[in-house]
């Protein structure tokens, strides 16, 4: 019987509150643990442990304090304690989760995952502390890697343009949704407190993100008067705001068509989802874009724009639009609210590609990239 291969799993993106990275880690080690050829072990802060899913089957490696906040101070981390760490506990392979974070010159072959260059747009016009740690930390990784691996052909484009990456060092494999996320109402779908029909949007804050286009669309629904009875729900807070969409806020706020519900749990999420009549995600820059992906796995006609990877997650199932045109965004959604068979139409497409992100497969296909890997520190 061949022996079980060793993964070291940066962990250090699970954190108490999820993220598109955290959930892609999980989610993948979760489906890998079937495989039967993979051992894990995951690497991160104490108390990693409770934040995963499921636990079972991995053990966990405690990496102490000095592994954050700032990109400086997880360079010296990454440089110095994680090269103790591997060269401790020896694994066959070591798993870089989150963009960099590949020590020089590592002691056994290392698998980089690769989810976005957005970062490394913003640092090039900056020459902060940070920024060039960064820049150098993605340098060093993407030199030391034996194997790297994508969310979307679109940031395997960026890496062969802005990194000078052969495009065939780089595998993409894209995430998956969940099956939580289905277009099925469940009696237990609690409610949201509106009996009007609302727009979604589930997103952070960030200005790449441009929540401000979207009060926006919904200011020009408003004096234009074709809002009709529909709101705007988001999740998050007001107090995330950039002070720009604070005051177009400030101006809706009177007339009660916009309402943050704060942190929505994950096991709630779908059921949000389900209960929207569109989903709106009006970001200019994106690694992967789980929110639309959700919303169509969950029935929901989807307005986004295509911006990085959103062509290649939402295919032909969304309704495009120029995201830093409200104008546009609030005709998408006056189209929506209006054509029951437009929507019909974009729900069935959006539950059918949808179907097409499925974790068990990216499992399989990462599962290979680590075995390959993994076999070169025998060679």
């Amino acid at each position: 019987m061949p022996r079980m291969i060793d993964v070291l799993v940066d962990g250090r993106p699970v954190r108490a509150r999820t993220t598109g990275v955290g959930r892609i880690v999980t989610s993948l080690v979760n489906a890998m643990k079937s495989d039967g050829r993979l051992r894990f072990h995951v690497v991160g802060v104490s108390g990693n442990r409770e934040h995963w899913p499921d636990p079972s089957g991995i053990s966990f490696v405690p990496a102490g304090p000095r592994i954050g906040p700032t990109v400086g101070r997880r360079m010296m981390f990454e440089q110095h304690e994680l090269r103790k760490i591997i060269t401790r506990l020896q694994p066959d392979v070591y798993w870089a989760t989150w963009d960099y974070g590949v020590p020089w010159s590592p002691p056994c072959p290392a698998v980089l995952t690769v989810h976005d260059l957005i970062p490394l747009r913003y640092a090039n016009r900056r020459w902060t502390l940070d920024a060039v740690a960064y820049k150098l930390s993605l340098r060093l990784a993407l030199r030391g890697a034996a194997a790297i691996v994508a969310d979307s052909e679109a940031t395997r484009e960026e890496l062969s343009e802005r990194c000078r990456v052969r495009r065939d060092r780089v595998t993409v494999i894209p995430p998956g949704v969940g099956d939580e996320f289905h277009a099925k109402r469940c009696v237990t779908d609690p409610d949201f407190g509106t009996d009007a029909p609302f727009a979604l949007y589930v997103g952070g804050y960030a200005p790449r993100k441009n929540y401000l286009g979207l009060l926006l669309a919904f200011e020009h629904l408003l004096n234009t008067r074709t809002l009709g009875q529909l709101t705007l729900v988001a999740t998050g807070s007001e107090e995330k705001l950039d002070p720009e969409s604070r005051v177009i806020h400030a101006r809706l706020r009177p007339r009660g068509i916009v309402r943050f519900l704060g942190n929505v749990p994950s096991d709630v999420l779908p059921a949000l989802y389900r209960q929207a009549a569109v989903f709106v995600f009006p970001s200019v820059a994106e690694g992967f874009g789980f929110p639309p992906l959700e919303a169509m796995a969950c029935g929901v006609p989807v307005v986004c724009g295509r911006s990085d990877s959103l062509p290649e997650v939402v295919g032909e199932a969304a309704h495009f639009v120029d995201v830093r045109n409200p104008q546009e965004i609030a005709a998408a959604i006056t189209r929506i609210a209006r054509d029951p068979s437009y929507a019909g139409g974009l729900r069935d497409a959006g539950v059918k590609q949808a179907a097409k992100f499925q974790w068990s497969r990216s499992a399989a296909r990462m599962a290979e990239v680590l075995i390959d890997a993994a076999r070169r520190k025998t060679v």
